[in-house]
């Protein structure tokens, strides 16, 4: 959220407050349960991580969809 006050200053998830880092937690470990699938948060990886995994999944969409 780049114009959200709240959240803009954040750089690294580490920084996050414990307690808004256990509602992201729980958000991805539950919503896929009224799909009836489960899912789980095994890792919790950093910036660097979620740039290149946001890099390669640019990369998959343009190769498959464009």
């Amino acid at each position: 959220p780049f114009n959200d006050p709240n959240y803009n200053h954040y750089k690294n998830i580490d920084e996050l407050p414990k307690h808004l880092f256990d509602e992201m937690c729980h958000f991805f470990s539950v919503y896929k349960n009224l799909e009836h699938k489960e899912t789980a948060v095994d890792e919790v990886c950093g910036r660097e991580e979620a740039i290149k995994i946001i890099q390669a999944a640019i990369v998959n969409y343009k190769e498959n969809f464009c």
